[in-house]
């Protein structure tokens, strides 16, 4: 009975869908976006607080809500072979933070701290990771912590293509370039691989409180080495432009070199060259 999970408020011409599983979650959400209405994906609503602050997006008046905060299916983490842990969209920040914590790894417990630092108690609790994910695409200015964790971490994406119906996988990066006017595809889990194997990895957040606070500038690295030679190597910067700067030109002068004081006097030189220019100076500074 497609009407048990169908809600219209009085009073207003806005209108709540409770799917009851991720497939009816998904048919509706297609035909809403192909009748034109705008509709928000649902988990915790956190982002009402935020998108005041930046450029407005037809995503912060929606006509319809499809709330999916409650499918079993999207809300399971689970843990592959080898460190890799799968998390569902609906997994709120707090739940995600305790998962990475148990991971017992270091890139885990890096990632774990820093999530720590996004926003405070209650909107980790009600807020899940996507939400995050979906404010930075729709904002650029807004200065995401999570998709920094999310690149460096070389995070993928499982999603269900909002036009076509189809499952499609991404890195982040290529979530993020989807165009802010098109509809978000709906995100199923994102699967990253904590092992040690994929190396180092730490995070920034320059802030002006410990809690409820935006960063200043943000960033997250991971470094593999092997044998003593960097072979891989991810940089996301944020607050510098709209959207993370991943510093390529600094990537590229740490790989294939050997981990030490001279390559990183050369990736230093690089960062300081490639940083955007029009930033104010206490921006550059905090990235180097």
């Amino acid at each position: 009975d497609g009407k048990k999970h169908y809600l219209a408020p009085v009073h207003t011409d806005h209108v709540w869908y409770n799917p009851g599983s991720v497939d009816e979650a998904a048919k509706t959400y297609s035909e809403l976006v192909s009748a034109g209405t705008p509709v928000r994906l649902v988990t915790g609503n956190t982002s009402i607080g935020v998108v005041k602050y930046y450029a407005p997006h037809p995503n912060d008046e929606p006509k319809a809500f499809v709330h999916i905060g409650h499918l079993a299916d999207l809300r399971t983490i689970t843990h592959g072979g080898g460190g890799v842990m799968v998390f569902g969209s609906a997994v709120t920040l707090t739940r995600m933070r305790a998962a990475l914590l148990a991971s017992n790894t270091q890139r885990g417990a890096a990632l774990a701290r820093h999530i720590h630092l996004v926003a405070n108690h209650q909107v980790r609790n009600a807020g899940c990771w996507t939400g995050n994910l979906e404010m930075a695409r729709t904002h650029h200015d807004f200065p995401s912590d999570v998709i920094l964790l999310l690149i460096a971490s070389g995070a993928t994406l499982q999603a269900i293509d909002a036009a076509s119906g189809q499952a499609v996988a991404m890195p982040v990066a290529d979530y993020l370039a989807i165009d802010p006017s098109k509809p978000q595809p709906l995100v199923l889990s994102c699967t990253i691989d904590l092992s040690d194997d994929k190396g180092f990895l730490t995070t920034h957040k320059v802030m002006a409180r410990h809690v409820n606070t935006h960063a200043y500038v943000n960033a997250a690295f991971s470094l593999e080495v092997k044998a003593g030679v960097i072979s891989a190597c991810t940089l996301a910067i944020g607050a510098l432009q709209l959207g993370p700067f991943l510093c390529p030109n600094t990537a590229k002068a740490m790989i294939g070199q050997t981990l030490n004081g001279d390559t990183l006097r050369a990736a230093l030189a690089a960062l300081k060259a490639e940083l955007p220019a029009d930033q104010f100076e206490y921006k550059s500074r905090s990235s180097l």
